[in-house]
């Protein structure tokens, strides 16, 4: 399953299966690593005091959540979701062969 969250900016988790559950769980699980990731930013832009940096990641923060917010109904339902064509939700299938 692919995270798009702008042209340079990727997140891919690997299923053994596309069920809603995955769909489900992964949505959660991309919801937590931008909240990670937004954390640690916020906390550098207070450490140095960077007023400007700060507002930038507050609106930063209010775009990655939302974008999330309305693909999800659809990526859980269909497996494809989309913001526009950098930010998007999309489960891909892969073959894997035991040998």
């Amino acid at each position: 399953m692919v995270f798009s969250k702008g042209l340079n900016e990727i997140e891919r988790v690997f299923f053994k299966n596309n069920s809603l559950s995955a769909r489900v769980f992964f949505i959660r699980q991309m919801k937590i690593l931008i909240e990670l990731e937004l954390e640690e930013f916020r906390k550098d832009c207070l450490s140095k005091h960077k007023d400007d940096l700060l507002s930038l990641y507050q609106e930063v923060y209010q775009e990655s959540t939302v974008h999330l917010d309305i693909m999800e109904k659809d990526f859980i339902n269909t497996g494809r979701a989309e913001v526009c064509d950098v930010i998007y939700l999309e489960v891909i299938k892969r073959y894997v062969f035991k040998i």
